[in-house]
């Protein structure tokens, strides 16, 4: 059964996952760029002087905005950790999930991880999506039955016949 097994190829749930890693590890990248932009004075610092310079706001106007958008960029700094975070532990799944992909050796749990990973990516992303196809194609794809496992021509099948005394229904 292992040799039949390593002919299965699952090599489209291979390249899927790939891709899905690839496109996480860009994302990654770009999180935590935009995190650390946002958290550095000077982003919060170019939009308070854009602000207090702006001729159409009121002076209480602008003093209104900067307390709301100091709160807001550190919300943002939060909410991009945790995304970030998340966009890791995705990444991390997939990488499992591919592993457990050579030799066709346990793909059932291949496309559970993928499914987490898809769900920890972004739910409707389009890394997600990748996620949730190669999941599917592990769920699905199934290796063709063994020689053993087939019904052979030239063997003879029993069928069980009843009795005619068996039969619960009986003429009139």
């Amino acid at each position: 059964m292992d040799m039949y097994q390593s002919t299965f190829s699952r090599t489209g749930e291979k390249v899927l996952g790939i891709i899905g890693i690839v496109l996480n590890v860009i994302a990654i990248i770009l999180v935590v760029m935009a995190v650390v932009e946002v958290g550095s004075g000077t982003f919060e610092a170019d939009l308070e002087e854009f602000i207090l310079t702006d001729p159409t706001l009121a002076p209480e106007d602008a003093e209104a905005t900067l307390v709301a958008l100091s709160g807001l960029t550190e919300a943002i700094e939060v909410f991009g950790w945790v995304i970030g975070i998340s966009l890791v532990v995705s990444t991390i799944l997939a990488i499992i999930a591919v592993i457990n992909l050579n030799d066709n050796k346990k793909p059932v749990l291949a496309g559970v991880l993928f499914v987490i990973a898809g769900i920890l990516s972004g739910i409707i992303s389009l890394t997600a999506l990748i996620f949730y196809i190669a999941a599917i194609m592990c769920f699905v794809r199934k290796p063709p039955l063994e020689d053993e496992q087939m019904i052979r021509v030239d063997e003879p099948v029993e069928i069980e016949t009843q009795d005619e005394d068996d039969s619960p229904y009986r003429p009139l």
